[in-house]
């Protein structure tokens, strides 16, 4: 089994086509919050042209995350626009657990072909 493929991963994920699985959407995930994580922790030292910075920063990584999060809802056979259901209090842990822990739907979908079938 494979963590993260070598079929241009990085190029497949900059578009809302397609699915993603469990283990690639956690792996990005983890990335993407580090990231979060990282910029956050300076906010500390109130640097005025650094909050335009990190502001910025957090934009851009919230939308790389809506890629992520649509491609695994298409995953789990849902529609693209549950992804701003994330942004609903309690809703939000709803789905945040289910795109975290859920398998994706067995087989092709209307989204595209399973990411865990092996390839001939």
């Amino acid at each position: 089994m494979y963590l993260i493929s070598s079929e241009h991963l990085f190029m497949r994920i900059f578009n809302y086509n397609g699915r993603l699985n469990r283990l690639q959407y956690n792996l990005l995930a983890i990335i993407i919050t580090f990231i979060l994580a990282v910029v956050n922790s300076y906010r500390q030292y109130d640097i005025e042209a650094y909050i335009g910075i990190a502001i910025f920063v957090e934009l851009v990584l919230i939308f790389l995350y809506s890629f992520l999060a649509v491609k695994r809802f298409h995953d789990l056979g849902k529609p693209g626009w549950y992804f701003w259901l994330l942004f609903i209090p309690l809703v939000n842990f709803y789905w945040g657990v289910l795109l975290i822990a859920r398998r994706g739907t067995i087989g092709s979908n209307e989204y595209g072909l399973d990411p865990l079938e092996k390839k001939l």
